[in-house]
């Protein structure tokens, strides 16, 4: 029997798995619609995007065939901002307090300034690494608020190594001046320039892919035969697999598994 790969999901790990793959496949996906948080829907003439500036590309290979399956794109500084105290604040937070009112902004300050000498590394907990790294202000205002919605999850128990690469980290003069005049320097990072396509918003690359790749639909993988290399889907069909790459929930796929 020639090798059969089943790929679980229709997002856009699930979709670029089987675009890039050489070897027979089913792509199975419970919704209705491909392309997961990646997908792209149209209202009353408007593009309304599940996630925002998601090319971030380096690779000249891959940004080609990005280029091909969207249609072309355009290239996107980013020009972002952080509301909070009923302000926005310019991207990065740590670096431009000038535009806290002085009560917070003192607070900053003064976090930044009592800092604990500590040894700092990526293993530690994110908000003591924060702490460490920022002080309390800056933590108590951005770091923890923002980090907590972001990951939802606690912050003393994620080790910064997940996400501590992304942070802007300026110095502590560099800190505190910009906390009394306004701070001109460009932060680069992992997305400071993005791609977006010229057409269809973020989606395109979605439409893209499934011009390119055989989707089944409204087909939610309820049950993995292990020993039988067996997948019985929503739909009532059976896929018989030598191999299956997994883009849902671990959580999910486990449950899955164990209902064999």
């Amino acid at each position: 029997m020639k090798e059969k790969i089943i790929i679980i999901g229709a997002g856009i790990s699930g979709l670029a798995a089987a675009y890039f793959l050489k070897k027979p496949y089913e792509v199975l996906e419970e919704k209705s619609y491909a392309g997961g948080l990646c997908a792209s829907f149209y209202e009353d003439g408007f593009v309304f995007d599940c996630s925002g500036h998601f090319i971030h590309v380096k690779d000249e290979e891959i940004k080609k065939t990005i280029e091909k399956l969207t249609g072309g794109f355009c290239k996107i500084d980013r020009n972002a901002a952080i509301y909070a105290k009923n302000k926005f604040i310019p991207y990065p937070f740590q670096a431009n307090l000038y535009y806290l009112d002085d009560k917070t902004k003192k607070e900053c300050v003064n976090g930044i300034l009592k800092r604990k000498d500590v040894k700092i590394s990526a293993s530690m907990p994110f908000l003591r690494w924060s702490e460490a790294m920022f002080g309390q202000g800056i933590t108590k205002y951005f770091m923890k608020p923002y980090n907590r919605k972001l990951w939802d999850y606690d912050l003393n128990k994620m080790t910064t190594e997940w996400t501590g690469e992304f942070v802007p980290k300026p110095d502590a003069e560099i800190i505190v001046k910009a906390a009394y005049s306004k701070n001109k320097k460009r932060y680069d990072g992992y997305n400071s320039v993005f791609y977006y396509p010229k057409v269809n918003g973020c989606g395109a690359l979605i439409d893209g892919l499934t011009k390119e790749v055989k989707v089944n639909l409204n087909s939610k993988t309820q049950k993995i035969d292990i020993q039988n290399k067996i997948i019985l889907c929503s739909s009532g069909k059976t896929y018989k697999y030598n191999r299956i790459v997994s883009t849902q929930a671990l959580p999910e796929f486990n449950e899955c598994s164990l209902k064999c």
